[in-house]
């Protein structure tokens, strides 16, 4: 046969196409089906060493129903390599990932029919869970061949390449107006297009983020991050933690661990667990409180501005300390920069005598120096006074009785001398 120029053109790319043969298979899983989860041999690949590339993309399920919870996709690359041995042992690798509803297939392994750069072909091993259905595959490759199997088989062993699960995405991602991913800054926005911080959730939900046991309903035990008032307008940050924990009282707990260690004289915040009320402007409160603790709306401590410590009550009326109600203590010490009552046994203090004292009672119906009762209600009392005047009075009590055991003693001195003369008396 004579061969023209055309002719010869069109056998040069007939071979051509024949060497550099392409693989784009469409097959099915169906006849693997053994009702159970069990590995699978899907079938051989042929591909030379040198960087090429295969992908294998399996669309399979665990039933067959048409539901979204049984349907699932793996897809699986390939690369040989260029005549080394990659660090994996092989001279190829592999990674697969998997998006759906369902993790369909829970392991793939490849086993090469050579060790190192001297395989040409591999076989393709899958695991998949339980039925398979009608499922389908496809074999991609711009250079050798496939062979097909498609069926039950054993695990290929640990001399088999094991691939792994992966999936990485190296540009920035943008999930309609809901989730956005910047790899420049490394920040996930979620409702916020340009993240502020390394995660920015922008929503007008009063919940912005729940934290919950997967085996507790959200109803029982819940942890929530979110807006304190409905009003959209406003925001007011606010953590609630509910517990279920049927035999103890536990709400939430907050635990600071920190290093024992004294904290140095002129840190302000040398605390394991800090509270820090401050302005908007980063400067302290002058007249707002800074603490205040609730039991559904209402107040059991309040700290004011200056510090002032108020228990069942929000107003201290001028004191640092306001306790509404009573207390027990194991010990009170209060110090006090006024002198103390000693000076009553000084030579030169002036003792009313008690005909001074009862005037005094008479006219006032209290003892000298303390405070009345309508001063004491309007006032109320201040204990470390209030002792300092009774320890006064019973100093002065304390002279007032040595004065009469004085005069007692001088009666009593008199009498005996009197009795002596009267029995001298009455002996003659």
């Amino acid at each position: 046969m004579k061969l023209n120029s055309w002719n010869l053109l069109f056998l040069l790319l007939f071979v051509c196409e024949s060497l550099s043969a392409q693989i784009n298979v469409v097959a099915n899983i169906q006849n693997a089906n053994v009702g159970s989860a069990s590995w699978i041999k899907l079938g051989t690949l042929s591909l030379p060493q040198g960087g090429y590339n295969a992908s294998i993309k399996i669309n399979s399920g665990t039933g067959y129903n048409a539901r979204l919870d049984q349907m699932g996709v793996t897809e699986i690359y390939i690369r040989t390599s260029n005549s080394s041995i990659t660090q994996n042992g092989f001279a190829f690798s592999a990674y697969a990932y998997r998006t759906g509803y369902t993790k369909a297939i829970n392991a793939i392994k490849i086993l090469p029919n050579a060790s190192g750069t001297a395989a040409t072909a591999y076989d393709i091993y899958i695991y998949n869970n339980l039925y398979i259905g009608g499922s389908l595959y496809e074999v991609t490759a711009g250079t050798g061949s496939w062979t097909r199997v498609e069926a039950a088989s054993t695990d290929p062993g640990a001399n088999a390449y094991n691939v792994p699960f992966n999936y990485k995405i190296l540009n920035d991602i943008s999930v309609d107006t809901t989730l956005y991913v910047t790899t420049a800054t490394s920040r996930v926005g979620v409702g916020a297009p340009t993240p502020g911080a390394k995660l920015h959730v922008s929503t007008d939900e009063v919940a912005i983020a729940r934290f919950n046991k997967s085996s507790i309903p959200v109803t029982d035990g819940v942890f929530t991050i979110g807006n304190a008032t409905n009003n959209q307008s406003h925001y007011i940050p606010s953590l609630i933690g509910r517990s279920y924990c049927p035999t103890r009282p536990h709400g939430m707990v907050i635990i600071a661990e920190a290093d024992d260690i004294v904290p140095p004289a002129n840190d302000n915040l040398g605390a394991a667990l800090v509270l820090d009320g401050r302005s908007k402007n980063t400067s302290r409160l002058n007249n707002n409180n800074v603490l205040a603790v609730h039991s559904y709306g209402t107040p059991l401590l309040m700290v004011k501005a200056n510090g002032a410590l108020c228990i069942n009550t929000i107003d201290p009326k001028g004191y640092m300390l306001a306790v509404n109600g009573s207390g027990i203590f194991t010990k009170v010490v209060v110090k006090n920069s006024s002198n103390w009552p000693d000076y009553v046994f000084d030579k030169n203090y002036q003792l009313p005598s008690i005909q001074e004292l009862e005037n005094y009672i008479n006219k006032n119906n209290r003892l000298p120096d303390i405070p009345s009762a309508n001063d004491i209600a309007s006032k109320g009392l201040d204990l470390a006074e209030m002792q300092k005047l009774q320890m006064q009075k019973i100093e002065e009590l304390t002279l007032y009785m040595i004065q009469l055991n004085k005069q007692i003693a001088a009666q009593q001195q008199i009498i005996q001398q009197q009795q002596e003369l009267l029995d001298k008396l009455q002996a003659k």
